[in-house]
């Protein structure tokens, strides 16, 4: 085994996305006994090295050791950006421990597989450190090593087109980056030179060390372990009453997109409409879904003027996010969440890799539980669980 990975190469229960904490709340508080399994899915088919499996069981390991260091609680505790978290949790999270028994890491017919299983709130954390981990591990053992002139260069010119243009952007790259040192060099960099563009980063520790917003609300897991709890056609409204409940009407920007947006314009109604403050477009076509999203507002007597729309699906070029500014500006405020484009961006292909909730215990038995994407190529889950949704909302 390489001997660069028999050190940690993640040092902060921190070095998290914020969303993980947000739904690691909820989860806690509301649903303590909830049972849950998530899986990997290699999207693109990469071949992983030999001792991959041994490598990446060893950084598993070394994660059990992490706990809030004594700078990072006071910094969660008092910041003015993470007043939403509730005291009581924050104190829950002070003596916190990942258990490194939840995940369960093989190989099988050279294929790498990854079951993560436990209470929800005692697993949810593993998914966002588990990809970077494969992502880094991935390009270590493989040899890949960063084209320095062409990821400096490349970074400052995507940085000036979108400042230039007074786009608003969080940085978003956590779960594909090529290494925890090329994101956080991403972000010293555009704490410095995005100035008024840059919102914030979704990675708490980058947030609190360079003094910047973390971002996020929740994610799909959100809505798919609701189906699993109240069924299909309950998720999203159920989902979104007991998120906005969580946090008095906070973080009140919505993802619509787990059972596909449709279905969501269709469902969800004014009482809880009102209550958001804008969607996360991460998903399908983002022309399509923009002009879907007026139509439902228009129909709910709500102006999009008031309303933030984020689009979070595959922002890889700033002609791409620029286009969406110019077209919609006038309708929304706009935002972009920029993952892999800004943070594996550096002359290697990055992994095409997610982990994605499978299952979960209820009632005495598992329940399988799907996400319905607005690009069909990315739905999730057995192929049982995708077509029992689509029937029970009303979509095959």
């Amino acid at each position: 085994m390489n001997t660069a990975t028999r050190t940690p190469l993640i040092t902060s229960l921190l070095d998290n996305d914020l969303y993980k904490f947000t739904m690691m709340q909820g989860a806690w508080r509301q649903y303590h006994d909830l049972v849950v399994e998530y899986n990997f899915t290699n999207r693109g088919a990469t071949p992983f090295p030999n001792d991959f499996a041994q490598a990446l069981r060893e950084q598993v390991r070394f994660m059990e050791e992490l706990s809030l260091t004594e700078e990072e609680y006071q910094w969660l505790k008092t910041n003015e950006h993470t007043k939403f978290f509730r005291p009581e949790f924050v104190e829950f999270l002070r003596t916190f421990r990942l258990r490194a028994r939840d995940v369960r890491v093989r190989t099988r017919r050279g294929a790498l597989e990854i079951r993560i299983r436990g209470p929800w709130f005692r697993t949810i954390l593993w998914e966002v450190p588990l990809l970077a981990l494969i992502s880094e591990l991935y390009f270590r053992l493989t040899g890949q090593e960063v084209n320095e002139e062409y990821f400096q260069t490349s970074l400052k010119k995507k940085t000036v087109k979108l400042t230039s243009a007074s786009a608003k952007f969080a940085e978003f790259g956590t779960r594909r980056r090529f290494s925890q040192e090329i994101q956080e060099r991403v972000v010293a960099y555009l704490k410095d030179n995005a100035r008024d563009s840059l919102l914030g980063t979704s990675n708490v520790y980058l947030a609190m060390k360079y003094n910047l917003r973390p971002i996020g609300t929740q994610a799909h897991e959100w809505f798919m372990a609701h189906q699993g709890m109240f069924g299909s056609n309950l998720a999203n409204q159920c989902g979104l009453e007991s998120w906005l409940d969580e946090f008095n009407g906070g973080l009140a920007i919505a993802l619509p997109d787990t059972f596909t947006s449709d279905v969501f314009f269709r469902d969800i109604e004014f009482d809880l409409a009102k209550q958001l403050k804008g969607l996360r477009q991460d998903s399908g076509n983002p022309y399509t879904f923009t002009e879907k999203a007026p139509t439902w507002y228009a129909r709910l007597g709500i102006d999009t003027r008031t309303r933030t729309l984020f689009y979070s699906d595959a922002i890889d070029s700033a002609e791409k996010a620029l286009n969406l500014l110019a077209t919609y500006k006038e309708l929304f405020s706009i935002g972009f969440g920029i993952g892999t484009w800004l943070t594996n961006d550096v002359g290697v292909k990055p992994l095409n890799i997610v982990i994605k909730l499978y299952r979960c215990f209820v009632n005495g038995r598992w329940v399988e539980v799907a996400k319905l994407s607005d690009n069909p190529g990315k739905h999730n889950g057995t192929n049982r669980s995708v077509r029992r949704t689509k029937r029970e909302l009303g979509l095959s």
